[in-house]
């Protein structure tokens, strides 16, 4: 199942207006949400040919990023547009695997309505992937 995130982050430089939007994959990993504040806009100058080493960066990196719309369970979260991508991470952050693992057996498994044993069975199964990396 695809998480992934749309971001926006408007900017104003030298009085024109720039709408920048980029897709990113969603983890629910701690470390990889605590740095997306500093990658988001890197990931965009890239994007759009903007220099890292100029005012306009310095400038995007100050501006609020904001999260448009979602794939995956992400998409449960984002109910109205924009929410602040500080919010997400917040959000992120109370998400248990129990949580991911319903979504997706919800989403796999139409007919689930709480089948403890399959859910037992993907849960040893995660545990068992963990163990081994």
């Amino acid at each position: 199942m695809n998480n992934s995130i749309t971001i926006e982050l408007n900017n104003s430089f030298r009085g024109v207006e720039n709408r920048y939007q980029i897709e990113l994959p969603l983890l629910f990993d701690a470390s990889y949400l605590e740095g997306l504040p500093v990658v988001i806009p890197r990931r965009i100058a890239e994007k759009y040919g903007v220099d890292t080493y100029s005012y306009q960066f310095e400038a995007m990196e100050a501006d609020d990023i904001y999260v448009i719309s979602a794939e995956g369970l992400a998409a449960e979260f984002i109910k109205e547009d924009p929410v602040p991508l500080y919010s997400l991470i917040q959000w992120c952050k109370t998400v248990t695997v129990d949580d991911r693992l319903d979504y997706l057996i919800e989403k796999l498994i139409p007919d689930f309505k709480g089948n403890v044993d399959v859910k037992a069975t993907m849960l040893q199964a995660f545990e068992l992937g963990r163990s081994q990396s």
